[in-house]
């Protein structure tokens, strides 16, 4: 067998910055990482409160659709009302033009 390659001096001062570089890239990323996660965090927290807020100020769907039933009513009345409008402009302009007396003298 052949012996094993001695590690020299030159070998260690390459691999060791390199080791080092590496370990950097590493470390920024896993900042990064955790920075993001602590920002998600945030947003989760502030999302939570807002659905909590919008639940406790606006309209349930019952709320909504009571609403949206008068509404449709008033405007059925309103759609009555005016087909009854039209009915009389209809029998106005269906009378005959009274006609004019005319006198003897004429």
């Amino acid at each position: 067998m052949a012996d094993p390659l001695p590690i020299t001096f030159q070998m260690v001062a390459t691999a060791v910055p390199i080791v080092i570089l590496i370990l950097t890239i590493w470390w920024k990323v896993e900042g990064r990482i955790d920075g993001a996660k602590a920002r998600a965090q945030t947003v989760a927290d502030e999302f939570a409160t807002y659905r909590t807020h919008v639940a406790e100020t606006y309209v349930s769907k019952q709320g909504l659709r009571e609403v949206r039933d008068e509404i449709m009513g008033a405007l059925d009345k309103v759609g009555g009302n005016l087909d009854r409008i039209n009915d009389r402009i209809d029998r106005v302009s269906d009378k005959p033009a009274p006609r004019s007396r005319r006198t003897a003298g004429e």
